[in-house]
């Protein structure tokens, strides 16, 4: 930004300010859609692991 102090050099502060504040919501807001699929993603393993094997055993809906 040039040193001119005008109210384009405002302007453009207050763009640049802007943007640096959407960077960072951007930025928590992938952290948390990365976090809770990772919480939903490991016990949702777990569930299908055990139908699977409960499943290949073939006790689903015998109440096994």
């Amino acid at each position: 930004m040039p040193a001119t102090g005008d109210e384009v050099a405002r302007l453009g502060e207050t763009l640049n300010s802007l943007l640096d504040r959407l960077q960072a919501a951007r930025d928590r807001e992938r952290r948390l859609l990365d976090d809770a699929s990772h919480e939903l993603r490991t016990p949702l393993s777990a569930l299908k692991a055990e139908l699977d094997l409960a499943l290949s055993r073939g006790t689903a809906g015998r109440g096994a």
